[in-house]
């Protein structure tokens, strides 16, 4: 059971990715706005293949005598792997067992990259030229639930690459890339609820304004303030190990993993190879949690002090958007829709997608139809019958 519990560890990332789809659905059409077909389709790959996962992690040890290896902080959410004993190594469940848990775990992150597309190729149902812009909520939703899964994703193939190509290793860029990227998990920890926070934060605006509002403008400021923490702990993260050949520790606050980084960090060179390069990742370093947690405070004094006349995305904090200062200190962090050709990449490959898993419900469909058919009408003869002799009964009792 423990197990299987940690086969859910994408799942709140995932809800909050299929609210924002379904918020962004409504901003077109705020009666009766749906996601793309496609997307709904892969909602539910995404939901049903989490499902098997935890299944399995509770079948395949009960009934099977194979153990189920504890989760540990190197491996990405969701994540099941099987410990296979003497024969059972080369046998074909193993094989099999092994190509399920790859295929799951692909599904996931297809589908969810899928999900991130339809959110910015959405188009009004009365033509392209009414589509509305992507809100800056919407933005920092995309922002961190992508780096979420670009994180994993790239851990899950550093991990895959380790296990079947390579094997273990001591040294290597390989080794490198891959404790980047473990350190860099520690950063998107608070990505699901800071999402949550931003998503409450803009249907209260929505509430009280009738679907016409916006958060306040100082209130969005803290919302790119908070995700720009995020995006320069996740950079940094990926960097600072080919610079100085020393892992950066991000800081989390985040129960036992944040108490490790404060702990590895006791000493501002730990880092880094000399003083100078201490003082730029220390700088950095609490630059962006106080970036972090400002945005945050920010946010959450915006939703108790929101009505339906300031609501409207006006307004700035001082000597941040104000313009008081020659740059712009909380302008929407890039997203994947600012890199060159994105846009109709991403509309691509969400079709794509999205055909393959029309494909493969149809199929469903048809393989289950005759036997719904066949089952529905037997309950209809019984339910017949069953009024038939009601009738009876009751003609005789009258």
């Amino acid at each position: 059971m423990e197990r299987a519990a940690d086969t859910l560890g994408m799942a709140p990332m995932l809800c909050v990715l299929f609210l924002a789809a379904r918020m962004r659905a409504l901003q077109m059409d705020p009666v009766g706005g749906n996601p793309q077909k496609w997307a709904q389709n892969c909602f539910y790959t995404c939901t049903y293949a989490l499902i098997f996962q935890t299944i399995l992690a509770i079948v395949v040890p009960l009934l099977m005598n194979i153990k189920v290896k504890p989760t540990d902080a190197n491996r990405p959410e969701g994540d099941v792997d099987y410990e296979f004993e003497g024969e059972q190594k080369d046998s074909y469940t193993a094989k099999i067992l092994t190509g399920v848990r790859f295929l799951i775990m692909l599904a996931v992150y297809v589908a969810g990259a899928a999900v991130v597309c339809s959110v910015f190729t959405i188009e009004h149902p009365e033509g392209k030229e009414l589509t509305p812009a992507l809100s800056p909520t919407m933005q920092c939703v995309i922002n961190l639930a992508s780096q979420y899964f670009l994180i994993y994703l790239l851990l899950w193939v550093f991990i895959t690459v380790e296990d079947f190509v390579t094997g273990k290793q001591d040294d290597g860029y390989l080794v490198k890339a891959k404790q980047a990227i473990e350190s860099a998990k520690s950063t998107v920890q608070f990505a699901p609820m800071l999402c949550v926070l931003f998503i409450a934060t803009r249907m209260r605006a929505l509430q009280i304004t009738k679907n016409e509002g916006a958060p306040q403008g100082w209130v969005q400021d803290g919302m790119y303030l908070a995700s720009w923490s995020i995006l320069i702990q996740f950079l940094m993260c990926l960097i600072m190990p080919f610079l100085t050949g020393k892992t950066y520790v991000a800081d989390t606050l985040d129960g036992e993993d944040g108490d490790k980084a404060c702990a590895a960090d006791k000493s501002k060179a730990n880092n880094v190879e000399n003083q100078y390069g201490a003082y730029v990742v220390t700088f950095i370093r609490y630059a962006a949690l106080i970036a972090l947690i400002g945005g945050v405070a920010t946010v959450i004094t915006g939703v108790f002090l929101m009505t339906a006349e300031n609501a409207n995305g006006r307004g700035s904090i001082p000597l941040v958007t104000d313009g008081t200062l020659p740059i712009d200190l909380s302008s929407a962090p890039p997203g994947l829709n600012d890199l060159p050709g994105a846009e109709s990449a991403m509309k691509a490959t969400g079709e794509t997608v999205g055909a393959g898993v029309d494909t493969v419900g149809s199929t469903t469909d048809v393989v289950t139809s005759p036997v719904t058919d066949t089952v529905g009408a037997g309950v209809d003869a019984g339910a017949g019958a069953v009024d038939a002799g009601a009738g009876a009964v009751t003609d005789a009792v009258q």
